[in-house]
């Protein structure tokens, strides 16, 4: 049984993990709960055109991660769920952040859930092939952030302040030839995301303040998107795998340097999985 924390590497979330010392050991906890449903094994299953569920002999790995400091707030409001009989699953989250005077890294919420999948595939035709996986997310999310005053410290060469809320849905996937080791990457996908961020910089008094995003944005609605490998030689003697990664909730953040920030707040939810929400894969061809 194994773990992995995706890199949280999404718009509008790298920044904010950075910033706030996520990993520095600030007030907080990071918690992983680990469930393994179906054998995540190296079989050929016989994946064709437009293969739906049930997805026999798919692995399914679930986690998440919660971090709060300062004044955050943090909660897990859907665990992490994937069924391969029905492909549906989904998650949600929600953080809060309220300025209360707390030091460096300042006031931060974070939670985070993820889906791993692995899905063993196989061709019957040596050449090159089209693999891809076609998936629908049904969410509702929201980020809401209020930037409040930053003044520098009156001795403070620099200062800065900074605001954020995000609620975000993002993933990767990658296609593994289990019998050489090869890995392949797939295209992109740019996930699904609200994310609004202030920022103000000082330099000897001097303050310039930037926003973006809307100050208060959602995202709601069915999203239709895929993970694709395009022309791909594969060996039909060969064993592959496609390892899949589906991650979000919600980030608030509120940091400082060198300043003091008055009546700033931010928070943020998502819920792609009670209400009709969910995240389910739609089918995976191999062509």
């Amino acid at each position: 049984m194994r773990t992995r924390r995706s890199d949280l590497g999404g718009p509008g979330l790298r920044r904010t993990t950075r910033i706030a010392g996520w990993g520095t050991g600030a007030a907080g906890v990071a918690v992983a709960v680990l469930v393994v449903l179906g054998p995540a094994t190296f079989a050929r299953s016989p994946v064709g055109p437009a293969t739906g569920a049930p997805y026999a002999g798919m692995g399914v790995v679930l986690s998440t991660t919660w971090k709060v400091a300062g004044c955050g707030k943090a909660s897990i409001t859907s665990a992490p769920a994937f069924s391969p009989t029905t492909g549906v699953g989904g998650f949600g989250g929600s953080a809060s952040a309220k300025g209360c005077g707390s030091p460096t890294p300042g006031d931060l919420g974070v939670a985070i859930a993820q889906i791993e999948l692995t899905y063993p595939i196989n061709t019957s035709a040596t050449g090159r092939h089209t693999v891809t996986v076609v998936w629908s997310t049904i969410l509702n999310g929201s980020a809401t952030e209020r930037a409040g005053r930053c003044t520098p410290n009156a001795t403070a060469a620099t200062a800065s302040c900074d605001r954020i809320a995000s609620a975000f849905v993002f993933g990767y996937a990658t296609l593994i030839d289990a019998t050489n080791g090869t890995r392949l990457p797939s295209s992109a996908w740019p996930g699904n995301f609200t994310t609004s961020e202030t920022n103000t910089s000082c330099v000897f008094g001097t303050c310039t303040t930037t926003t973006t995003g809307p100050g208060s944005g959602t995202i709601v609605g069915s999203f239709p998107w895929a993970w694709s490998w395009s022309k791909v030689f594969l060996n039909a003697t060969h064993a592959y795998l496609l390892d899949m990664v589906l991650y979000g909730g919600a980030v608030a953040s509120l940091t400082t340097f060198a300043a003091t920030l008055r009546g700033a707040s931010a928070s943020a939810t998502l819920n792609s999985a009670t209400g009709g929400n969910q995240e389910s894969i739609t089918s995976i061809t191999v062509k």
